[in-house]
């Protein structure tokens, strides 16, 4: 698991969906005892990282989601060499 956080945002990262999903159901309840809730437009599961775009295509699934964070949109790239590059494309107002 990694997290990244910034105030009240973050991004939290698995390896295998079970966790993530029971993460989620947990994280939940916890807001719940406190009377909070998560953002519904901000809060979702998606397959990111090093093997999503593979996974996704043996599937025949379309290229990995992206997400926002910090006013940067996150993408799965490539290194011209073929490794995995995080990419964070900076949003434009307008």
């Amino acid at each position: 698991m990694i997290v990244t956080r910034f105030a009240d945002d973050f991004v939290v990262g698995f390896q295998y969906l079970d966790d993530a999903r029971q993460f989620l159901s947990e994280l939940r309840g916890r807001f719940a005892k406190f009377n909070l809730e998560l953002h519904p437009d901000k809060t979702r599961l998606i397959e990111f990282g090093r093997f999503a775009a593979q996974n996704r295509r043996k599937r025949g699934l379309g290229k990995p989601e992206t997400f926002e964070f910090l006013g940067f949109t996150h993408l799965c790239g490539k290194t011209r060499d073929g490794r995995f590059w995080l990419r964070r494309v900076e949003r434009h107002a307008g």
